[in-house]
Parts: structure tokens; sequence; C-alpha cells
């Protein structure tokens, strides 16, 4: 059964937002009552406002008290945290993309382990901050590594989670399970208002897919269509076709954070040149690229290793003539490469709409192993 991640109480509330929901004209019309996964993403929203509006500000430092109490306490629901979602194990539910991340990070709390360090930098040694408040990041690298993590990472997460569980609720025959999974899977990625706001992994693949020439929202059209077409297979009882909705999914989801990995590298030739520091640039690169990592081992230990020395240490500041972008791009172009089984192709990965240089980039044969 899939796991029950939020109290009764807070349907009671999500039901009373949900008019204020943003509808996506292609997107999946769900059969179940998952507002209270969607509106999660108004925490994501009210965590970036205290961490970036001036105004919210203490002694001219973002609110990192704010942001961690809504992290922890939750603002739009009751009963409904992100903090919750960072800590969960769901070692036992053998989910491969679960098994997979876990193994790579070594660790079952992996989101919360890497999160709780900047965010509690500075803060007091209490509660859920307690032993974790020392560090010397730059406000710069701490928003980008709360942000993205809060945007990205555990929605992305916990909707790839759900997809899982959908097909091995629809191998056991349980429709009504599968179903409830895939639409908590679809909330997860698209958020309260991924129309108006920037809060959820949907505006990701929008933002990155146009730094990359993809043009009309193919990718995003193309996981939209897949969602409604996962819906179809559990009504119809095809574990075949979900699996293939699924594995599309996944596949574009990859596309999304290996643009976001390349497209940082860019960034650190430039500030390299101009002898700047690169704080924001190196952890926005850095958190991007963990929603993938497990992945690129998987086909390419090598391109993993080298990626992760690109983004080894915010503070320190980029050298000039060390080609970031080339040696990132490179490993990105053979990942993407990597996942024809996924139904991705080198196109919808595109080119680097700032590169300025173009890359000699050798691949080997690998391809991405299929769990599901």
């Amino acid at each position: 059964m899939a796991k029950a991640l939020f109290s009764v109480a807070a349907f009671g509330v999500a039901a009373s937002l949900a008019q204020d929901i943003d509808e996506i004209s292609n997107g999946l019309t769900t059969e179940n009552d998952v507002n209270d996964v969607k509106l999660l993403s108004r925490d994501v929203c009210e965590i970036k406002i205290a961490l970036t509006d001036p105004d919210r500000f203490v002694s001219n430092l973002p609110d990192y008290a704010s942001a961690t109490e809504v992290f922890v306490n939750g603002m739009t629901l009751d009963d409904a945290n992100l903090q919750e979602l960072a800590e969960t194990d769901l070692t036992a539910e053998d989910l491969p993309s679960w098994s997979l991340f876990s193994d790579y990070y070594g660790s079952d709390a992996f989101i919360d382990d890497f999160v709780r360090p900047p965010l509690c930098q500075g803060l007091a040694d209490e509660g859920y901050c307690a032993g974790q408040t020392d560090g010397s990041l730059e406000p710069a690298s701490r928003n980008e590594y709360v942000l993205k993590t809060m945007q990205n990472w555990i929605p992305l997460t916990m909707s790839i989670a759900d997809m899982e569980r959908a097909i091995s609720s629809l191998e056991d025959g349980n429709e009504d399970e599968a179903r409830m999974s895939w639409d908590r899977a679809y909330a997860f990625y698209v958020g309260a208002d991924p129309l108006t706001e920037d809060c959820s992994p949907y505006t990701t693949t929008f933002k990155r897919e146009s730094n990359f020439d993809i043009r009309d929202g193919h990718n995003q059209d193309t996981i939209m269509e897949a969602f409604v077409d996962g819906a179809s297979a559990i009504e119809s009882g095809n574990v075949d076709e979900l699996k293939e909705a699924y594995r599309l999914i996944l596949g574009m989801h990859m596309v999304t954070y290996a643009q976001a990995t390349t497209r940082y590298a860019s960034f650190l030739d430039v500030l390299a040149e101009a002898q700047a520091p690169a704080f924001d640039q190196r952890a926005e690169g850095e958190i991007f690229y963990n929603l993938i990592a497990p992945y690129v081992r998987l086909v390419d230990p090598e391109g993993d290793e080298v990626v992760r020395a690109v983004y080894d240490d915010p503070n320190i500041a980029p050298e000039e003539g060390q080609g970031y972008y080339c040696q990132v791009e490179t490993v990105m172009r053979c990942f993407v490469r990597s996942l024809s089984e996924y139904g991705v192709t080198e196109e919808d990965y595109g080119l680097f709409e700032n590169a300025f240089e173009e890359c000699d980039v050798s691949c080997s044969d690998n391809q991405m192993p299929i769990e599901f």
C-alpha cells in the first residue's frame, strides 16, 4: 500500500484551498484528491521569499530562521511539511530509485543529510538544528542549496517514488492504489501554482529547456502527455504501457537536470576569466547534479567524478583555463546518449544557448539499465 505521508487533518485544509490551484490545460486530470501534495509548493514559495526578499532579511542576511520554521512545521497545511518528506526513509518499499540514491549517498535520509547543514548554519543549536549550526558557507551558496533542494530534490524524489509505487500496485492488480500513487506523482511535479509561481519542478523544466534552445515546450509537453498516458494504462490494467510512461517521464527529468548541470559549468569559465568567486553558481550546479548523479555513475563512473570535482566546493574560486563547461558538457551529453531506452534523444537535450566553444565529445556505448 502507498505510504500515507500526511494526516487526514491536512485534507480538509487542502480542499478549502483547491479553488486557487492552477490547472494545466494539457496536464493530468487527477482522480484522487491530491491537493495536499500540490499545496506543499506554497511552502517552497514562502521559503524562497524568506531567503531572497530584502524586506525579510535579518541583519542584512536572508531570514534562515523563518525558512527553517516553514520547512519543519509547514505553513500551508496542518501536519504536512517538507521536512517530513526530506527525512522519509522508503528503504523497506524496495523502490529502484530510492535504493539507487541511498546507496550512492550512503544514507537512507540523503536529502535531509544534505540540506540540514546549510539551512541551520548559524541558527540556535536546538531542535531540528541541534548539532548542525557550524559552517562557513556564503549566503549565496546556502540559498542555492536550500532553495533547489526544496523546489526540486524533495518533490522530484517523491514523484519518482510514487510512480514506482504505481507500477508495483498495478502489477499486484490494485488499480485504485496505482492511480492514487500516479496522481500523487503528478501533484509533486506540478505543485499548486505552476503557471504563476516558480516553486516546483514543473517550472524548472520550462526554464532549462528554453536555455538549450528546446522551443515550444517540447520536453514539458512530453512529460504531461506521459502522465496522461500512464493514467490510461492504469485504467486499462496495462503494466507495460505504465512502465513506458514512467521511463519517458524519468528520462525527461534526467535531461532537465543534465541541462542544469551543464549550464552552471559555463558560468564558472566566465567567472574564472573575471577572477570572481562563484558561490551561487557552484552550489547551484552541485544541487542540480545531485538529482541525477546516481544515474550518471551507473553508466559513467569516471564522468561522475569529473562533475563532482567541478562542483566540489563553492568557497573555492574557479581557476582560469580549466574548461569547466566542456568537462561537464561532455559528461552530460554522453549521459543523455545513454538514455535511448527511456525514450530520450539527443535533440531533447539541445545545445546551451550561451555555449562559447565547441566541445570534443567522445562517448562509450554504455546504456542506462532499465529497472522497471
